[in-house]
């Protein structure tokens, strides 16, 4: 589905039900980037996150300005920890561009994870757990709803002290 706004930017609702299709979405999406990246889910999702082509853009990204953000509330760092993800240490080199939180014990039970791109994308899977969902590229409005419920979250949540760099 594809219509014009009154900036001439086409919206577009994308459905995606692959592993792939999400990673080529989330990709393109965090290429638009120009102020800020939030991402909810159970855990920072290795399928986008954990390649060294996204790391390498996201340091470039958060070193571009000292008002980018790339924002994490998530369940629980422990998978990513475990898997030696590669985003964990330029997090915790970068801490005032990169925050990952934990989200509080009111939204452990949600299920869906989504990443929002400044004030205009979003791409969102109903379940942690399948990649199927749907992506909306210049959708302010969906965007909004998006940020209201993110910041909700992140409002409640705490900093992963787990994450924290030792410099002994």
């Amino acid at each position: 589905m594809t219509t014009t706004t009154s900036s001439d930017k086409p919206k577009q609702t994308i459905q995606f039900d692959s592993r792939e299709h999400y990673k080529s979405l989330g990709v393109e999406l965090l290429q638009k980037a120009k102020k800020q990246i939030c991402f909810f889910g159970k855990s920072i999702d290795n399928t986008l996150f954990d390649d060294p082509n996204v790391v390498s853009y996201l340091s470039d990204f958060a070193r571009r300005s000292d008002k980018t953000r790339i924002l994490f509330a998530i369940h629980s760092s422990q998978e990513n920890v475990a898997s030696g993800h590669q985003l964990l240490p330029l997090a915790q080199k970068l801490t005032s561009s990169i925050k990952i939180n934990i989200v509080s014990r009111k939204h452990q039970e949600l299920t869906q994870s989504f990443l929002i791109i400044d004030d205009d994308c979003y791409l969102s899977c109903q379940s942690t757990n399948r990649y199927e969902g749907k992506a909306g590229l210049n959708v302010p409005a969906e965007v909004r709803d998006f940020q209201r419920k993110f910041d909700t979250i992140w409002e409640q949540s705490t900093p992963d002290i787990s994450l924290r760099r030792l410099n002994i």
